[in-house]
């Protein structure tokens, strides 16, 4: 049992960092909606000390601070591949995060999976980067309560089965409850107490021990020693030539698969800037200093002659702290320790319910959903993941979850060519990339099997090991056609309870960014007196039924009523946003809202729900336009206005529109939105599915871009 002084301390850091925890609602507050980018990025508003400590602090786990130590005791050099691997990962980050958090920011992505999804085109293949994302990051949960566990046992803080599982069971609890209510501001509050405490701890055990030892010779000559007294024949403290290759195949692999992994990618999306994740990725080193400490104090365990019990070489540094420093340090380290699990925990469970949501539920099971019901969605998978790992913990081995987080190492890194080839060229197909994932899902779990799970360790490894056999099948190149990028995320009808009044054609109030004078000859164009020649007349009969759909009389009449009231607005709505065929694209949205009336919660939300559909439909057929036109040869000469168009557009008209029509999709959807249906901030994020904050950014770069041309026009 452990001693009072030590609980209290370590009750003390444990009591700092849930009083952190409580504080994360004022880490960068602003008044959006909640949205799932939001709850799950930090509204992407993380700088460079806030993002260098979140990413710092996710990277390296609490399970990596024992198990590099663990593998230094039990099997001598091979356990510093952690250094160089990190060191890769470096570069690796400064080059991809940057530019992936760009090309995220730019279309809304909040899951890597999205960014597949947009950049192919095919559901499948982020289906596949989905659900291998949410798939290796299990087991790594669960392996940050195997940290904490092994630290409250070498401690003496887990007495028995019963309570050690529930004293476990309500650490957790705390973190769950922090991060089902302020997202990913609640682990990132909690690293800064991470940063200070396991700096501080690695700094003082490792000058403890070079001063018991007599400094690092004495402390390298006793562990050769003790090893050698051992008969540790495959363990030496220098490498061996047989074992340099997977020394290297380790590293590098290990690298490579990191950055794939979905809590890491939430980290790096939660920063301000590309220039953020550059100055982060420059000083990540500094974590990997503190990461070669840990591993010498595994060679330090050796020389003092710890003996750990068979099987649980994770506990090396934690008994040594138990031996070597008084209670109330030690109490200090092992809170130090066990604060390092909650960090990387509270992000993994967010990264998983992120994916969850994004590209599985919303995808496949409920496509209106709106951000406030994706935000409660996810919250509810993050405390089912978190359940979920203590369950996997409590009732499996040790081994079972080593061996899992050591096959999800080798799934993860199959969807490594999908992310980077996506990023740098277009010349790889879907279809290939999603072959040569499942040959490598398939080849990668049965060698590692195989060889039995633990090439490196009797514990298994930190990080992914047996990767030096297992290699990703290169996917084939395929031609470029048939990518249409997902559309975003204006899908949702608003909020349950949320009457929406339709509004008249135009702004009700004037503009207060003074803009109403630009978009007054849009509104003279599209405004209830706009002639035949604008837009074709609209049909006077309702989209076409059929009987096996099941009619009621309720859903007919209200649908009809729908159809008389806002059909001509809606068509307005997609010309304007640049559709080539309105007429198609309101037929079908409302056949999407005739075909999902049951599932509306109210009647109040069709009209809203109504324009997502057009604002998705337009998005995608001007994508696939896009597409289309750059394999066909360009037309012999432009099409020839008619006279009475051309009579309807007047010069100002026309510079005004064609204008519009270059502008980005969101910034002209918002300018739509706001100054032809005059909606106000909060209807405008729910039609789009995006935060009110960000309607404001897109209608002020929009303002200013027609400004501009109109001003270079004069």
């Amino acid at each position: 049992m452990a001693d009072g002084a030590m609980a209290t301390a370590f009750l003390a850091v444990i009591g700092g960092a849930s009083l952190l925890a409580a504080t994360a609602r004022r880490l960068h507050a602003g008044d959006r909606l909640p949205s799932l980018e939001g709850w799950a990025l930090a509204d992407r508003s993380l700088d460079t000390v806030w993002t260098w400590l979140l990413l710092g602090g996710t990277v390296f786990t609490a399970y990596t601070f024992t198990a590099v130590p663990a593998l230094a005791y039990g099997n001598g050099a091979t356990a510093f591949f952690a250094l160089p691997y990190t060191v890769i990962v470096c570069p690796l980050a400064f080059v991809l995060l940057p530019r992936l958090w760009s090309v995220a920011r730019r279309h809304g992505y909040v899951t890597v999976a999205d960014f597949v999804r947009g950049r192919y085109g095919s559901p499948p293949l982020a289906l596949a980067v989905a659900l291998t994302g949410i798939l290796a990051t299990m087991p790594y949960l669960a392996l940050q309560l195997l940290g904490i566990r092994a630290v409250l046992t070498a401690g003496g803080l887990y007495p028995d089965a019963v309570t050690g599982d529930l004293a476990m069971a309500a650490l957790f609890a705390g973190l769950a409850v922090a991060t089902y209510r302020h997202g990913l501001r609640a682990p990132t509050v909690i690293s800064a107490l991470k940063g200070v405490a396991v700096f501080g701890s690695v700094l003082a055990t490792f000058w403890l021990v070079l001063d018991h030892l007599g400094g690092p010779g004495a402390m390298f000559e006793a562990a050769g020693r003790t090893l050698t007294e051992r008969g540790a024949e495959g363990a030496p403290l220098v490498l061996a030539p047989g074992q340099q290759s997977a020394f290297a195949t380790l590293a590098l692999g290990s690298a490579l698969a990191l950055l794939m992994y979905p809590h890491v990618l939430t980290a790096g999306f939660a920063a301000s800037g590309t220039g953020v994740l550059r100055r982060v990725s420059s000083a990540l080193p500094l974590w990997t200093a503190v990461l070669g400490l840990f591993g010498l104090l595994g060679i330090a365990a050796l020389a003092y002659g710890v003996r750990t019990p068979r099987g649980g070489a994770e506990a090396a540094v934690p008994m040594l702290v138990d031996r070597l420093m008084p209670g109330p340090l030690a109490g200090l380290v092992f809170g130090a320790l066990v604060v390092g699990a909650m960090v990387p925990a509270a992000v993994m469970s967010i990264a998983a319910a992120t994916s969850f949501v994004r590209n599985v539920y919303v995808e496949y099971f409920h496509p209106t959903a709106t951000p406030k019901h994706q935000v409660r969605v996810a919250r509810v998978v993050s405390l089912t993941a978190k359940a979920g790992a203590v369950a996997f913990v409590l009732g499996l081995r040790d081994q079972d979850a080593v061996n899992l987080q050591l096959l999800g190492g080798v799934w993860i890194l199959q969807i490594f060519p999908a992310v980077v080839a996506g990023l740098f060229t277009r010349r790889l197909h879907h279809r290939a990339l999603l072959a040569g994932w499942a040959t490598g899902m398939a080849v990668g779990t049965f060698m590692v099997v195989r060889e039995g799970f633990s090439p490196v360790a009797p514990f298994g490894p930190t990080r992914p090991g047996g990767l030096r056999r297992t290699r990703r099948p290169a996917a084939e190149p395929g031609r470029r056609g048939g990518r249409h990028p997902r559309p975003g995320p204006c899908r949702g009808p608003p909020r349950p309870g949320h009457h929406h009044t339709p509004a008249p054609h135009g702004p009700q109030t004037p503009s207060r960014d003074g803009s109403e004078h630009l978009m007054r000859p849009i509104r003279d164009r599209f405004g209830r007196d706009a002639r035949a020649a604008v837009l074709p007349p609209a049909p006077v009969v309702p989209p076409p039924r059929t009987a096996a759909e099941g009619l009621e009389p309720e859903r007919e009449a209200e649908v009809a009523r729908l159809f008389s009231l806002h059909y001509t607005p809606m068509l307005r709505l997609a010309t304007l946003l640049g559709a080539d065929d309105p007429e198609n694209i309101v037929a079908e949205a409302y056949y999407q809202i005739y075909r999902k009336w049951r599932k509306l919660r109210e009647p109040g939300s069709a009209e809203a729900y109504l324009r997502s559909v057009v604002c998705n439909l337009t998005r995608m057929r001007i994508r696939h336009l896009q597409v289309a036109r750059r394999h066909m040869e360009p037309p012999p000469s432009e099409p020839v206005a008619s006279a009475e168009n051309s009579a309807l557009l007047r010069d100002d008209q026309r510079v005004l529109i064609d204008a519009l029509q270059r502008l980005p999709a969101r910034q002209r959807e918002a300018l739509v939105l706001r100054h032809w249906l005059g909606l106000k901030e909060s209807e405008i994020a729910a039609a789009m599915g995006i935060s009110a904050g960000s309607v404001k950014t897109h209608t002020s770069r929009g303002i200013a871009a027609l400004t501009q041309a109109m001003e270079a026009r004069r």
